[in-house]
């Protein structure tokens, strides 16, 4: 192709014929620029489709990401639910009437209750990190998205996660001390029996102490379930925004 314009080239030249060279010499540049021109839409189209894919996979890793999260977050919103029931159970009765209407069996298994409340969510944040920290999260089309993302990574879980750490702190360092140290009251972790005895005459001595800690304790409760409904909320706005697109960019 190259030998074939070069002796056009020649031919116009040796005839002497400088306007129709020129007109040639215009065509062929013009030519060359139409492929140069097309080779790149080539290479940009190839470029927005990889890009495009890497988009559906970081979609695709979010998704499992978040939809186990949202597993965690009802199962934790539960246990922490059950300790604070639990926590009000004694917190609304007398020792006397507890001693009165309810069996040792049942103000045991009510104490074994209140320590739910100590269950922390754990955020997974690997898709999201490995994501931000590569760079990844330009290649994210959706504005709404990524910041939706940066809402429930960077200042919903962080919040809760505050929280949560105040529990962590009231629990093992004032209510366990009562429960498993004053009491002895704890599972066997074999489920085999019953490792504690319950000793009345314990729980009438300790019982003031320990209604104080539950009060103080049940408020901060309340903040951590709060800030899981919020978790919640936000993790399924994303997963349907994220489902939607996904939609989008697969169609």
């Amino acid at each position: 192709m190259i030998n074939f314009f070069r002796k056009i080239r020649q031919r116009l030249l040796a005839e002497n014929k400088f306007s129709k060279y020129l007109l040639y010499a215009i065509g062929e540049i013009a030519l060359v620029m139409i492929g140069i021109l097309l080779a790149l839409q080539v290479n940009n189209w190839n470029e927005s489709r990889k890009e495009r894919v890497q988009e559906i996979k970081l979609y695709e890793n979010l998704l499992v990401s978040l939809s186990a999260d949202s597993t965690d977050v009802v199962k934790f919103s539960g246990l922490i639910s059950a300790g604070m029931e639990a926590q009000k159970f004694f917190i609304s009765n007398s020792y006397q009437e507890l001693i009165e209407n309810y069996t040792v069996q049942q103000l045991e298994d009510s104490l074994k209750s209140t320590g739910k409340i100590g269950a922390s969510f754990f955020p997974r944040y690997s898709a999201y990190n490995q994501m931000s920290n590569s760079g990844f999260q330009a290649l994210l089309q959706s504005e709404e998205i990524k910041s939706k993302l940066l809402e429930l990574y960077d200042r919903i879980y962080k919040r809760y996660l505050h929280v949560d750490a105040s529990i962590d702190e009231k629990s093992e360092f004032h209510l366990k001390p009562i429960i498993k140290g004053d009491l002895q009251i704890f599972y066997d972790r074999n489920n085999i029996q019953p490792a504690s005895v319950f000793n009345i005459k314990k729980f009438e001595t300790f019982y003031p102490k320990l209604i104080r800690e539950f009060s103080s304790i049940l408020s901060t409760s309340g903040n951590a379930l709060d800030s899981l409904r919020n978790c919640q909320e936000a993790i399924h706005e994303l997963l349907s925004l994220i489902r939607d697109e996904l939609e989008h960019l697969k169609s």
